[in-house]
């Protein structure tokens, strides 16, 4: 029997519940302290001093209190389902599943442990399977909730099965048409993972416009819209967009004052973004969901590894908790490290609070968050490289850190941002120190005419058009055989077949023993499928950038049609960086008749990869690259400061 003091603790406890949805997180924590002090066995006062300790970061002491709670009365279950999700943020990811599947022993059908188990899965980012599993538990278990249904696409498009994801979204919006979150996910993917055909290429773009319309006519005053708007913006970014080279000047502002429009109203209330304080050293924080081994570290790692710590204070903002061995080696460069697993509202708090002098995205266009935090002015100056190498039309982002080699005289007409061109590639890359596998086999018949083709470029890029080019070459080339790599999704794999096969036999060749489909290859194994190429083909439209890089370390030549955007011209830089033009095609016969006559000349073949070896150094570790983003980052710092300074 509670003591008269009882029912106080729960009207703060009460009290403590209201202001924590006000976004009061102190004063929350205030009435929690004061309820738990008058009542320490009062679970309810237990549970919102562990929540208010979430919401300001506490992680540790949140998990520490629902400990307690969990001690106290096991079978409350709501509570389990908060420990295991902070124990998860916590990087406990087996004590969170252990957890989670404590839970679903006492309620199988418990539906906020399956969304949370799901949520645990989307933040480590590693088994979309899983992910699927959980949220399609969800939908089943509650099939007119039409969040559930949107999760359930989410869960689907990350799994690659793009069909159910816009089946999915299709039922949530049908449920609830004003659901932001499902129309923003919907109107931003391909209905399928590979375009069927040149038609779908076209409703794809139809598509995204209208999206993008309806968006720029919402009214975002609108309490029932503004409550939604951190969910939408949470669920993709115009990446599909940007591979059907939908990414135009006009569309990419329009498209960017949009986000930039929607993210002022999500954080209206947040604390004000002051100016620096002045310091010895400039801060500079690298923002990304990839600090970890991931395309975007490789290309870009070392600019954070290589700055001077005499003269830059280096942070890390990594926007999802999935760190691994390249994490812990980036972290030891850096003053400090933030993590915002998933959650935009926290990481904008943490850099307000960090202050920065100057923000470095490694990539915009790949990751919702990044979007989010990038819409927004954070800090005096903004940048990105080209970790996603498109413009981002925001108004908010001061410059686009790009390669002097691969731009041509009128490339700042394709920008909204300021362009400083890094020397050379634009990246200080390090060639793989990790040799091929030697137990790699090839997956085609030894014959003496047999020549390896290799597509090694993500499915995203390889549009419809690109199939009549590789089934020309084949049936020119008789030995011909080609791989593509990557092809991870069933889906995926069976749609990029049957376009393949219709192609191959437009052009009277064989498909079956002369295409194979890897759906997945560990690094040292593309190493050794690179070793054994006779001849890289380059994706037209989007080259390739890391995955050149490393093919070429191999030895292994590259042949590349370059156009007018920096993203179809990697490539063609490295190429004319080693001196070798001749793998620079002009058009797209061009292209067919070069790798033919390739294909059809050994000699020539072997005399191309003895001069990549002996040239391919030039690609390499290029050090100028560090020291010009150095000069360029205090330069950029001190402008900013002079300008600053005149204002006040």
């Amino acid at each position: 029997m509670l003591d008269a003091r009882g029912p106080d603790a729960r009207a703060l406890a009460l009290l403590a519940r209201i202001r924590l949805r006000l976004g009061r997180v102190e004063q929350a924590r205030e009435s929690a302290l004061a309820a738990v002090a008058l009542a320490p066995d009062l679970v309810r006062a237990l549970l919102e001093l562990a929540l208010g300790e979430r919401a300001r970061g506490a992680r540790e002491a949140c998990a520490e209190l629902l400990v307690r709670i969990r001690a106290r009365q096991p079978q409350w279950l709501a509570p389990r389902c908060d420990l295991a999700a902070v124990l998860g943020e916590l990087g406990r990811v087996d004590e969170a599943r252990a957890e989670f599947d404590a839970v679903l022993g006492v309620d199988p059908d418990f539906v906020p442990a399956w969304r949370g188990l799901a949520a645990l899965e989307l933040a480590l980012g590693q088994d979309w399977e899983a992910y699927s599993r959980a949220q399609g538990r969800v939908m089943a278990l509650a099939p007119d909730d039409a969040p559930a249904c949107d999760d359930y696409g989410v869960a689907c498009r990350q799994a690659g099965e793009f069909t159910l994801a816009h089946a999915a979204f299709e039922r949530a919006l049908a449920r609830q048409p004003g659901l932001l979150a499902a129309r923003w996910a919907l109107f931003q993917a391909p209905r399928h993972a590979v375009h069927a055909d040149a038609d779908e290429v076209a409703a794809f773009a139809a598509q995204w416009r209208a999206g993008l319309e309806h968006f720029e006519a919402l009214d975002y005053e609108r309490p029932e819209v503004a409550a939604q708007v951190h969910d939408a913006l949470r669920r993709a970014t115009p990446f599909h967009r940007d591979y059907i080279g939908l990414d135009t000047p006009e569309l990419t502002r329009r498209y960017g004052a949009l986000v930039e429009r929607m993210a002022e109203r999500l954080f209206r209330r947040a604390p004000a973004v002051g100016p620096p304080p002045r310091r010895t050293r400039v801060r500079v924080a690298f923002v990304s969901a990839h600090l970890r081994e991931h395309t975007v570290t490789r290309l870009f790692g070392s600019l954070v590894r290589g700055l001077d710590p005499a003269r830059f204070e280096r942070c890390l903002v990594q926007l999802e908790a999935n760190a691994d061995s390249t994490t812990q080696a980036l972290r030891a460069h850096a003053e400090h490290t933030l993590e915002s697993a998933l959650d935009a509202r926290r990481a904008h708090t943490q850099l307000v609070a960090l202050a920065p002098d100057v923000i470095v995205y490694l990539d915009l266009g790949m990751h919702p968050i990044a979007q989010i935090l990038a819409a927004r002015r954070l800090a005096p100056v903004q940048c990105v490289l080209w970790g996603h190498p498109v413009s981002t039309g925001f108004s908010t982002i001061d410059h686009f850190l790009s390669s002097a080699a691969m731009e041509l005289p009128d490339a700042p007409s394709r920008y909204h941002e300021r362009l400083h061109l890094l020397p050379g590639l634009g990246t200080c890359f390090s060639a793989p120190t990790e040799a091929p596998d030697p137990a790699f086999r090839m997956p085609y018949p030894e014959r003496a005419d047999r020549v390896h083709y290799l597509v090694a470029q993500n499915v995203a890029k390889q549009l419809p058009h690109h199939d009549a080019v590789w089934a020309r070459i084949a049936a020119a080339v008789p030995g011909a055989c080609f791989s593509f790599v990557g092809i991870r999704h069933r889906e995926t794999r069976a749609l990029l077949e049957q376009r393949l096969r219709l192609a191959f036999d437009r052009a009277g060749t064989g498909y079956d023993g002369r295409v194979h489909l890897f759906p997945y290859l560990r690094h040292a194994q593309f190493l050794a499928l690179a070793a054994n190429t006779d001849l890289n083909l380059d994706t037209i439209g989007w080259s390739g950038g890391n995955t050149t890089l490393e093919i070429t370390a191999m030895d292994t030549p590259t042949l590349t049609l370059p156009g007018v955007a920096m993203r179809s011209r990697h490539s063609m830089a490295m190429l004319e960086a080693m001196g070798l033009p001749g793998l620079v095609a002009v058009d797209e016969d061009d292209y067919c008749r070069i790798a033919i006559e390739l294909g059809r000349d050994p000699d020539r073949r072997t005399d191309l990869r003895a001069a990549i070896a002996a040239r391919k150094a030039v690609l390499y570790d290029d050090r100028a690259v560090v020291e010009d983003f150095a000069r360029f980052l205090e330069t950029a710092h001190a402008q900013s400061a002079e300008v600053g300074a005149a204002s006040r």
